[in-house]
């Protein structure tokens, strides 16, 4: 099949959820693609790594890989008793941990809004989703990406941010609503370079509010002092990772499920992951492209972008609800359209 089949098949297969008596993770194959080759599905569930610890994860799995470990095969299932001994363990600590952070709390939630944020403005790209999802990719080459925003004393991210905006922005305007300005939300990593596990989850909400009008280098120019002035804060210890057990606790009786889907703080979502710099190989044979898809609980969200660099390619994966959320081929066109114009 072409793109659109491959992206329909690997997202069926992601939305399946992952059995809780086995790791939790899978591998497919796709094979017979319209031009010959294949493509292998990865899929690494939240609770084992955040995107840059699954990267990680996924680097030991390339050519030449990593020499097997010599640990017993298969390994007996841990006791009952063990996992509550573990369980308990966490939450006590998560419970002191807040106790003794509260300063570093208030610094994380700052970069998200704080504690009350101001409401984003209504619009449809916030309303209740539905168990669907659909996805469309574009991509833009990465080095003429970044020269285009460095024009600007801007980044890649920021004119990413600023594409997505003005993406949306056209979009809402077809269906003739306009909101100034559009709130995203930027999960940032905590990640130090040589920081220890890859595994866990190290990342903090950074929101920035992205404008609708003005020129480009304006618009810029506005994204990036917005980031600057987040980005400390968001890069300290995330707040999952400082609340901890509790927050585990709660997300376990659905006070996160409960929040997803009433939230109001940002419109939509965008991450973007730095992956390897030159072409890489598994099993021998040369990975063309790398794309990345995240799918997490919905709540009101209707339309979220994920960004993955990998040999000089920036490819954004547009994930939406088709029954709440915006038309995926229109807000295709605009978004490969703003990337276009910012590049030239």
């Amino acid at each position: 099949g072409d793109q659109r089949a491959l992206l329909e098949t690997a997202l069926s297969v992601i939305m399946i959820p992952l059995p809780r008596e086995t790791p939790l993770w899978s591998v497919t194959l796709i094979s017979d693609l319209a031009h010959g080759g294949a493509a292998v599905v990865v899929v690494l569930h939240h609770a084992l790594a955040d995107g840059l610890g699954g990267l990680n994860v996924l680097a030991a799995l390339l050519d030449p890989g990593l020499p097997p470990a010599h640990v017993p095969f298969p390994r007996a299932s841990p006791t009952r008793a063990s996992l509550a001994r573990d369980a308990m363990r966490t939450r006590l600590e998560g419970i002191r941990q807040v106790a003794g952070s509260w300063r570093s709390l208030r610094r994380a939630m700052f970069a998200g809004g704080g504690f009350h944020p101001t409401r984003a403005l209504p619009c449809s790209l916030v309303r209740r989703t539905g168990p669907r999802r659909m996805m469309a990719v574009v991509t833009v080459d990465r080095a003429a990406l970044r020269a285009a925003a460095h024009r600007y004393r801007a980044t890649t991210n920021d004119a990413i941010l600023v594409a997505v905006g003005g993406a949306l922005h056209q979009y809402l305007l077809s269906r003739g609503e306009s909101i100034d300005p559009i709130a995203i939300t930027v999960p940032v990593s905590g990640r130090r370079p040589g920081g220890g596990s890859a595994l866990g989850n190290l990342v903090s909400p950074m929101l920035v509010n992205i404008p609708t009008s003005g020129d480009l280098a304006e618009r810029l120019a506005h994204v990036e002092a917005a980031v600057q002035a987040h980005r400390a804060a968001a890069t300290g210890p995330p707040p999952i990772a400082i609340l901890g057990g509790l927050f585990r606790l709660l997300a376990r009786h659905g006070g996160y499920r409960f929040y997803m889907n009433h939230q109001h703080r940002f419109h939509t979502l965008v991450t973007h992951v730095r992956g390897p710099v030159d072409p890489v190989t598994l099993g021998g044979h040369q990975v063309d492209a790398a794309i990345p898809v995240g799918v997490g609980e919905g709540g009101n969200m209707t339309a979220y972008f994920e960004v993955l660099s990998y040999a000089g390619v920036l490819t954004i994966a547009m994930i939406v609800d088709p029954d709440h959320g915006p038309d995926l081929d229109d807000l295709e066109r605009r978004l490969q359209s703003d990337l276009d114009s910012i590049i030239a």
